[in-house]
């Protein structure tokens, strides 16, 4: 069965993330991705960037933790707050 998953970002994007730990924005590229979709009908992609950092973006659900476009767009999250669950 063939699934079409649409990704943000291709091979070789120019990307900004953030560093969970300083909250500061990180730009580097795109060097692979994998589109995945779960079984009970969501998806993702993961994103695997120059600096090592592998970096899930769950499709229509932006969060602080995901790769974007531009620094102001990363800046403009907050800082990342583990969950206490």
């Amino acid at each position: 069965m063939k699934h079409e998953i649409e990704v943000q970002f291709e091979v070789g994007d120019v990307v900004w993330h953030k560093n969970l730990a300083t909250n500061e924005a990180i730009q580097t590229k795109i060097k692979s991705y994998q589109a995945i979709i779960n079984s009970d009908g969501s998806s993702c992609v993961i994103y695997h960037t120059k600096d090592q950092c592998p970096i899930v973006n769950i499709i229509g659900k932006p969060s602080n933790t995901n790769v974007f476009a531009t620094k102001e767009e990363c800046d403009s999250w907050h800082a990342y707050v583990p969950d206490n669950n």
